[in-house]
């Protein structure tokens, strides 16, 4: 019933970084890539990072993300990317990552992969759709830590 948004807000709305989101008092630290084509889910996932006193990094587009990942002088502390995107999976994703950073968590947002392909494209945890709040809470405090 609502007319469609033109293309060009699309893109201008591809890309969201920490410096665009209001934090609350900080009680963890780090800067979180969130690999997510689903407009909702990543504002989402950005608010909440944010909320929480970390820097979320916001890619819509999974090779843009790799590009960036690839990129040595780009600080990261964790990947939590989503598993169906357009142009490369979550699991594609995080085996090319993988490959460059060895020792950088990856997060999977997916439904029903199997463990031994989640485990042998390098995936260190697993979360499912609809996220839990207190759930990713209490993982992200145990991988980056803080309060």
């Amino acid at each position: 019933m609502l007319p469609l948004a033109a293309e060009s807000g699309r893109a201008e709305a591809a890309r969201v970084h920490a410096a665009e989101v209001p934090r609350a008092k900080a009680s963890m630290s780090g800067r979180v890539m969130i690999v997510e084509d689903d407009l909702m889910v990543g504002d989402y996932m950005v608010e909440q990072l944010a909320a929480w006193g970390l820097q979320p990094v916001l890619e819509r587009e999974p090779l843009t993300a790799l590009g960036l990942l690839q990129d040595a002088s780009f600080d990261v502390d964790l990947v939590i990317t989503d598993h169906t995107m357009p142009k490369m999976t979550g699991l594609q994703l995080a085996r090319r990552v993988r490959r460059e950073r060895p020792a950088l968590p990856i997060w999977s947002v997916s439904g029903n992969l199997d463990a031994d392909a989640l485990r042998s494209a390098g995936v260190t945890h697993t979360l499912s759709k609809p996220i839990q709040v207190d759930s990713l809470r209490a993982l992200l405090r145990a991988t980056l830590g803080g309060g």
